[in-house]
């Protein structure tokens, strides 16, 4: 009898997003796109987060209108990652169109990509539990003799 290995190593799954049923397939690219995204918003963040006392002081020193110009420019450079990167899943233009969808948040297109890249870990979670099903097998099966 075969052992079916294809029902546990799913790459293709389906989500309701955006008022739409859409496909990500979780590829070697899909997943680079996830990796790259939590860099590069992580090192803008850092810019406004997570600061020295030193860059807090300097932060604290510029003018408010400054401060919001800083501010401004990373929510645009996390949204643009953002954008790529549910294009990179969605398809072109997916990220621009779930942007406008959810009102121009940066915080909700952070929530899908984030339950995305949970979901990945289910989907690795669900690629090991196969492997160690079929591991436990053949050691039972090989005992048994």
């Amino acid at each position: 009898m075969a052992i079916n290995l294809d029902n546990k190593l799913q790459t293709v799954k389906e989500f309701v997003v955006g008022g739409k049923t859409r496909k990500v397939v979780y590829d070697d690219k899909f997943m680079l796109a996830i990796a790259e995204a939590d860099i590069r918003i992580g090192k803008d963040l850092n810019k406004v987060t997570n600061l020295t006392e030193d860059e807090a002081k300097k932060l604290d020193a510029l003018k408010a209108s400054e401060q919001i110009d800083l501010l401004s420019g990373v929510f645009e450079k996390v949204s643009t990652d953002l954008i790529k990167t549910l294009d990179v899943a969605f398809g072109q233009g997916a990220g621009k169109e779930l942007y406008e969808y959810f009102h121009h948040s940066t915080n909700s297109l952070y929530a899908i990509v984030e339950a995305l890249n949970e979901y990945s870990d289910v989907v690795k979670q669900e690629q090991k539990s196969g492997k160690n099903k079929v591991k436990s097998y053949y050691e039972k099966k090989n005992r048994k003799k």
